[in-house]
């Protein structure tokens, strides 16, 4: 069964898988006593496959927590946003998915001057099926923000195989840069990079 396990260590935030080890014992410094138990959250997805990608200490203090997360079955996977309280409390789960019962893979992570938080990576409506860029914009709250796209999601078709993400920034104008690459298709030709620009909604 995984688990999410959060650290704060000395004033920094460290987030991994257990997988019935000690992870506490591989991180330097000392573990906060006033977070969670011992300095370490755990939160438990019921048996589903849980990727973590990243933590995000928020303006108020809260802790948002990015990551993949199964829906029980094989090979397919959410968007996730995961939020603690800054003591390591939980707040609540929010998923995203751009295609039913499909593989939706986060890559990369933004914060936004008033705290949306971007979300990119990867989609597909099944493992053998074409992959498209897919962007969530979640508000501070934890909630997709409606004002984005289609719902708080947006999806590109980019040409080539297997597309795939590997950043997103936001730019001083507001606009959205999500950089990756996709294949041509053809053995020894290698991957066209892409960069595709958006406006802030």
């Amino acid at each position: 069964m995984k688990k999410t396990t959060l650290l704060s260590i000395t004033g920094l935030l460290a987030i991994g898988l257990v997988f019935g080890v000690n992870f506490a014992q591989a991180q330097a410094g000392t573990l906060d006593p006033s977070f969670g138990t011992g300095g370490t959250v755990t939160t438990n997805f019921g048996g589903v496959s849980v990727s973590p990608l990243t933590a995000i200490e928020q303006s108020n203090g809260d802790i948002a927590v990015v990551t993949g997360l199964g829906n029980g079955v094989p090979n397919e996977e959410n968007f996730a946003l995961v939020r603690y309280t800054s003591n390591g409390t939980l707040i609540g789960t929010t998923r995203a998915a751009f295609f039913d019962n499909g593989i939706n893979s986060p890559i990369a992570v933004a914060v936004q001057s008033n705290g949306n938080i971007l979300v990119a990576g990867t989609a597909s409506t099944a493992i053998d099926q074409p992959t498209v860029f897919a962007i969530a914009r979640f508000t501070p709250s934890g909630q997709l923000d409606p004002s984005f796209g289609n719902d708080g999601l947006v999806t590109t078709d980019i040409s080539g195989t297997l597309p795939s993400v590997t950043a997103v920034i936001v730019q001083p104008n507001g606009q959205i840069v999500v950089g990756g690459a996709s294949g041509s298709g053809r053995r020894h030709v290698p991957s066209n990079t892409g960069l595709v620009r958006y406006n802030s909604n």
